[in-house]
């Protein structure tokens, strides 16, 4: 025998209630996971730009020690 209408209305009500619940889990979730994700990219971001000053201070210091060893061997001949 079939359920009344009625039941099959509250059963289908408490589903879609359960799964707009589930799916406002879901999305707070994903968006904690976005904020990580948006930290973690800023953080290579200034990681990134750290290195590249990095390598142009090594940049200049290799071009100041070439012009010193340059001085050195004008000075020994």
């Amino acid at each position: 025998m079939t359920k009344p209408l009625l039941e099959r209305l509250a059963e289908k009500s408490l589903e879609a209630a359960k799964q707009l619940t589930d799916a406002k889990k879901d999305r707070e979730r994903l968006l904690a996971e976005l904020e990580l994700t948006r930290e973690e990219s800023r953080r290579a971001r200034r990681i990134l730009r750290e290195y590249d000053e990095l390598l142009k201070e090594r940049k200049k210091v290799q071009q100041k020690l070439e012009q010193m060893l340059k001085k050195l061997d004008g000075l020994m001949v």
